[in-house]
């Protein structure tokens, strides 16, 4: 898993300057990414679903890889999941419980959108109480300074919380499996908190609870 990391972060920005179609590293990252993640955390493939991006037709900003349930969610466009966020220099990777931006960017216009996807983590840090020995639950900073591109800044909103793994010093393979079956855990604890409410449902009920909506 230490080279998966290191393998996107030592090579994503030079890979920006080059055709994405049939592009090693994009293949890396939809692919091989995953399965290794699969295999070296025992991630069970029945009850996970994991998926790494790099955009469509053109290199995204930053490309992610997001480890799902189901039974939450099956995109990243919508709902809870946990996902591997690197920075937009390549500086580092964030591992973090995170929301679908997309959702609240459709739902909501303008600034209400980021507003309202932060008060629901705002939420959630007060609620999972399993993340306090392992994980933190600080802003996180995926842009460059000065950059306004929004993809971005609502995944930093929209960040639960997780750990930070700088580019120049990556842990070992098993911490990082460690790290990941622990945030699962995480997450798991939401699974649990949300029940058998949908994902909009639940959204909906926080944002009237503390934003009186």
């Amino acid at each position: 898993m230490q080279k998966i990391l290191q393998n996107v972060l030592n090579n994503y920005l030079q890979a920006k300057t080059e055709a994405i179609k049939g592009h090693d590293l994009a293949k890396f990252i939809r692919q091989d990414a995953i399965q290794t993640i699969y295999d070296k955390a025992y991630i069970d493939p029945n009850r996970y679903y994991i998926k790494g991006s790099v955009g469509q037709g053109q290199w995204a900003t930053g490309p992610w890889i997001a480890i799902m349930d189901p039974e939450i969610t099956r995109t990243p466009q919508e709902g809870y999941y946990i996902v591997y966020l690197f920075t937009e220099d390549m500086k580092g990777v964030f591992l973090s419980l995170n929301q679908g931006w997309t959702y609240f960017h459709n739902k909501y216009e303008g600034d209400d959108a980021l507003k309202n996807i932060a008060a629901v983590s705002r939420y959630w840090k007060k609620e999972l109480y399993s993340a306090l020995d392992d994980f933190d639950n600080i802003e996180i900073a995926l842009r460059i300074k000065g950059s306004n591109h929004r993809l971005l800044q609502g995944y930093e909103n929209g960040h639960i919380l997780g750990l930070y793994y700088s580019a120049n010093n990556i842990p070992p393979s098993s911490t990082l499996a460690d790290d990941l079956r622990n945030i699962l855990g995480v997450y798991r604890e939401l699974k649990g908190k949300i029940s058998n409410r949908s994902v909009t449902a639940v959204n909906d009920s926080i944002l009237h609870d503390t934003q009186g909506l």
